[in-house]
């Protein structure tokens, strides 16, 4: 043990005197060098150069870049993109409502007049479930002013008969009217021919008096003839006067008889303008008892506002109100489950995007990572949940066993085709990469990222109007991992 003992201190003592040699010599070289630099410092500083030369000349070669044949065969970067024409979508949670649950709210501001279900009861489609009234007396404006509409209309109703029956009447005279005008052109015409007989026979008979007045003015000697050419000459007068006076009337029968001549025209132009003034007040009166018919529609529509009724056959989970209470639109009045197996998903929404859903896309519903595609069932026309607007979507039958009851899903809604436009077209807010003074958006052209600058204009949910630098059919990249000249590629979905 004690052998074992030396032999080990021995060999401690040995490490001990090579460290102190080691660290001697270490010194001496390090005072050589520095010996050295001071010597011949010039010398120094170029060999200092050349080795620091020596090192970048290394890191360029390590770090050198691809050639142009690596970078062809470089893989294009797969991104997301948006196609100018697509409907902008925005995502928003929407609740569940399992087995056709559904919360009836107010549609108007009233008191809760009367309760007519209780919680559990199963009640039919149409069965009135709340009674609101305008005051706490039980009176009702909306129903008084239903009467009131009730009540013009009727009134409207027989004003309308009865200004029927004139207007026909006064049909009746016009026409009457213009065929009696008729037939006395009628009499007229057949009287001309009379008073031409007349005329000439007149003018036979002046013919024969003018030849027995030159016969009796010829053979008067002595003034034998004196009376009977003062007869005749008398005689001749009277016939004169009469046939000027056939004349005339022949003149003026044959001017009122004329259908080309005023008198004609007028009497067909009093008949057409009394024809369409009896138009007009028939349209009138028919487009008065069509506004009166209405108003009692409109009347009922808000008289009913008063008295919500259950959308379907199904049972009262739970009435929300009590009698007396004053409720605002939007308060939840009752809320009904039905007896089918629907499930549908609630999305709340506020009014602009409410009122500007695509009709022609479909909406996403996302379900345990799973996309369904739905279109709304109903959207609401009206605020349920304060400032918002309800839209219903149905749950496909297959993905209803993953959910429960007032859990939430994400669902995609498309905001309007009008918003997508070549002219002014929206593109989603990912997509834009903005600077102090501009705002540039890349575009897949040529298999190539090619920056944009582009005009911002409004924002519409995750989306942004551009109404400048976009061009119709650009491919927008919303991928943000590119730079301009990249070479890209759509993602397949």
């Amino acid at each position: 043990m004690k052998k074992k003992a030396r032999s080990a201190a021995s060999f401690f003592r040995q490490i001990k005197n090579g460290s102190a040699s080691i660290k001697v010599k270490s010194k001496k070289i390090y005072t050589n060098i520095i010996s050295k630099v001071e010597g011949r410092p010039v010398q120094s500083f170029l060999l200092t150069l050349l080795l620091l030369l020596g090192l970048i000349v290394l890191g360029n070669l390590i770090t050198k870049p691809k050639t142009a044949e690596e970078e062809k065969a470089k893989e294009p970067i797969a991104v997301d993109t948006y196609s100018i024409g697509s409907a902008p979508r925005i995502t928003v949670p929407a609740q569940v409502e399992k087995d056709g649950v559904i919360q009836i709210t107010a549609q108007t501001a009233g008191i809760v007049n009367k309760i007519n279900v209780v919680d559990g009861q199963q009640v039919k489609k149409g069965q009135p479930l709340i009674s609101l009234s305008s005051n706490y007396q039980g009176a009702n404006a909306a129903s008084v002013q239903r009467q009131l509409a009730g009540v013009q209309a009727q009134n409207a109703k027989v004003v309308f008969d009865a200004q029927q029956e004139i207007i026909s009447k006064q049909r009746e005279i016009a026409q009457e009217s213009a065929t009696n005008s008729d037939d006395l052109r009628s009499i007229s015409e057949k009287s001309i021919d009379e008073t031409k007989s007349l005329i000439s026979l007149n003018d036979s008979i002046l013919t024969s008096l003018d030849t027995n007045l030159t016969e009796l003015e010829t053979t008067n000697v002595g003034g034998a003839n004196d009376a009977a050419i003062l007869q005749t000459k008398q005689l001749k007068s009277q016939f004169q006067a009469a046939n000027n006076q056939a004349k005339s009337a022949l003149r003026n029968t044959e001017f009122a008889s004329n259908e080309d001549n005023a008198p004609a025209r007028l009497s067909d132009l009093q008949r057409d303008l009394t024809n369409k003034q009896l138009d007009l007040q028939e349209k009138t009166s028919k487009l008065n008892l069509d506004a009166a018919n209405l108003q009692v529609r409109l009347a009922h529509i808000s008289e009913s506002l008063f008295f919500p009724t259950s959308p379907f056959k199904g049972t009262v989970e739970k009435v929300h109100v009590r009698q007396a209470q004053q409720v605002t639109p939007g308060t939840l009045l009752v809320t009904i489950s039905s007896l089918g197996k629907s499930q549908t998903a609630v999305a709340y929404v506020p009014l602009n995007t409410a009122g500007s859903i695509s009709k022609l896309d479909l909406s996403y519903l996302t379900i345990e990572k799973q996309k369904f595609e739905v279109t709304p069932i109903y959207v609401s026309k009206e605020a349920v949940q304060g400032q918002l607007y309800a839209i219903i979507f149905p749950i496909p039958q297959e993905a209803q066993s993953l959910l429960t009851d007032k859990g939430f899903v994400d669902v995609e809604i498309p905001i309007g085709y009008s918003y997508t436009s070549a002219s002014v077209p929206y593109i989603p807010l990912d997509s834009v990469h903005q600077t102090q003074d501009t705002a540039i958006v890349f575009v897949i052209a040529g298999g190539k990222a090619e920056a944009k600058t582009v005009t911002l204009g409004q924002v519409q949910g995750n989306f942004i109007e551009i109404t400048s630098g976009l061009n119709q059919n650009d491919t927008v990249i919303i991928s943000r991992n590119i730079v301009s000249g990249d070479s890209v590629k759509p993602k397949v979905l």
